[in-house]
């Protein structure tokens, strides 16, 4: 779990290899519940609904028979099953320069460098795991 832009990807990857367990990204497995999102009004992003997508999840990841690696961001503002969860912090510079070559619009990178600054994150495993 980590800010977007901390390399929760690159992580979950080579930790997925290294265990032999496959990963299971929030992006895949939100694309099966469309009806999750709301575009938001002011950064004309999709939001997810994760009060809705929690239970969602938690059946879903019933079905699985063996250990994986989930990776994303909004796995902190819930309580999942887990075995055990990293949360990946970036140094501010280097987080902005990652933000702006994914493109995203100014307000989008300042919320998450805020999200950086005050250990969004972490703080929400702290409360939720």
């Amino acid at each position: 779990m980590g800010t977007p832009g901390t390399g929760k990807t690159t992580w979950a990857e080579e930790a997925g290899k290294i265990l032999g367990w496959p990963v299971k990204n929030e992006r895949s497995l939100l694309r099966d519940h469309p009806s999750l999102f709301r575009r938001d009004r002011i950064t004309r992003e999709d939001v997810v609904d994760t009060p809705k997508w929690a239970p969602l999840l938690r059946k879903e990841w019933k079905t699985l028979k063996r250990p994986f690696v989930g990776e994303g961001h909004l796995f902190c503002e819930m309580r999942l099953p887990a075995g055990g969860i990293i949360v990946l912090t970036c140094a501010r510079p280097e987080l902005e320069r990652r933000l702006r070559g994914r493109g995203y619009s100014e307000l989008k990178i300042e919320e998450n460098l805020y999200c950086e600054d005050i250990h969004y994150s972490l703080a929400k495993v702290r409360t939720n795991y």
